[in-house]
């Protein structure tokens, strides 16, 4: 015939057994924290790294690589990513350069030296609006 544990016996037992799963699980969650401040942090190592400039292919152009101006008007200002240069295709503009000092110049004339912030085009045909395309290229 079996023996019947005693309700105390039962009480004490069942103590032990939480109490191991709850060490167990508090453990657990030490180690999920720290995993977590690790990738946390690697991350946003990661995204303070710069990154390599890209060279956007002509196929990989899409429908907002173009200008477009009124006649005689100028374009929006594109941005203009560190270590590129913005090469334009097209007729009839002239380029402008939007430094970051805020100081601009136009292609041709005699303009000083700085970091790129923006450029922009202006129709030079009054009386036609027109279409310039543009892509990024590395500095060289």
């Amino acid at each position: 015939m079996a023996t019947r544990a005693k309700p105390i016996e039962i009480v004490v037992e069942s103590q032990k057994v939480f109490g191991v799963i709850s060490k167990g699980l508090k453990w657990v969650g030490i180690v999920v924290g720290i995993a977590t401040v690790v990738v946390v942090t690697i991350r946003s190592v990661h995204d303070l790294t710069p990154e390599e400039p890209r060279v956007i292919s002509a196929s990989a152009q899409s429908e907002k690589m173009i200008l477009t101006m009124l006649a005689g008007g100028k374009s929006e200002r594109i941005p203009v990513p560190p270590y590129m240069h913005v090469v334009m295709k097209g007729d009839n503009f002239r380029l402008h350069n939007v430094y970051r000092d805020g100081h601009e110049c136009a292609f041709g004339e005699a303009c000083t030296d700085g970091p790129l912030a923006a450029v922009y085009v202006t129709n030079e045909d009054t009386k036609n609006p027109n279409i310039v395309s543009y892509s990024y290229v590395p500095m060289k």
